[in-house]
């Protein structure tokens, strides 16, 4: 329930609060409800700075919440900046080499996969968002990618002519991918799916066009899917709003 992303405890000074994780049949067994809660539940008597999940923390902190660190001076810069850092370049540790992502996107794309191969749906840290693009969309700097997401977004395309759509990434295109998400161009807000678009010129005419679904400072952001399309496309649509790089920067 979204209730837990910003009610799971500890969420006080001092909590002696815990909640157990029961099955649906462990909850009647015990007498509780058959139906889920309201997803509108209230946490407001919890403290401001304690509405969050603490296991979540571990993924994607909320550095917006480290109001204290932006006041303390470290190096000559807040405190909250070298964090960032820290915590981005330790992320990278984290993340796919070169070579190893060479390896896995060439086993996933193409057309001589295995129809009955299995395929992991575990999210994979594939690269790290440059900072100031993570402040300006209000994200963690982990992107994550999962196999079908791969095999998704190299599906062939259909144009409304009933011809195959010529928008797929090379897979040298693919291959550079990590690269291309860790330094957007410009980063564009989807108004209606609420996606973030990353954008990135691939060659004189066209640009990568490469859509996640937001974390919302919750978790990581996940690759949706990504597209070869003509320079200018985003924009000029008015349901894309740019949020990086801002007027403010």
């Amino acid at each position: 329930d979204p209730f837990w992303s910003t009610g799971t405890p500890p969420n006080g000074w001092g909590c002696q609060c815990y909640r157990n994780q029961l099955t649906q049949s462990q909850a009647k067994a015990l007498g509780g409800p058959s139906t889920p809660p309201p997803t509108n539940i209230q946490n407001s008597a919890i403290p401001k700075e304690w509405r969050y999940d603490p296991g979540r923390e571990m993924f994607a902190p909320r550095f917006t919440l480290y109001n204290k660190l932006k006041t303390i001076k470290h190096n000559g810069k807040p405190a909250i900046a070298a964090i960032k850092d820290t915590y981005r370049e330790e992320m990278k540790g984290y993340q796919f080499t070169q070579a190893e992502w060479n390896i896995y996107v060439a086993n996933l794309t193409g057309d001589k996969l295995p129809k009955n191969r299995a395929y992991a749906d575990m999210p994979i840290l594939f690269s790290t968002l440059r900072q100031d693009a993570a402040d300006a969309i209000g994200e963690d700097v982990k992107l994550m990618v999962t196999d079908k997401q791969i095999i998704h977004a190299q599906r062939p395309r259909i144009n409304q002519d009933g011809r195959i759509a010529d928008v797929n990434l090379s897979l040298k295109d693919i291959k550079r991918l990590p690269q291309i998400v860790a330094n957007p161009e410009a980063v564009y807000k989807d108004m209606i799916s609420k996606n973030l678009v990353f954008q990135y010129p691939i060659n004189k005419t066209e640009d990568a066009r490469i859509v996640f679904i937001p974390g919302q400072g919750i978790t990581a952001m996940k690759l949706l899917t990504f597209y070869r399309e003509k320079q200018g496309t985003l924009s000029s649509d008015d349901n894309y709003k740019q949020k990086f790089p801002n007027d403010e920067e």
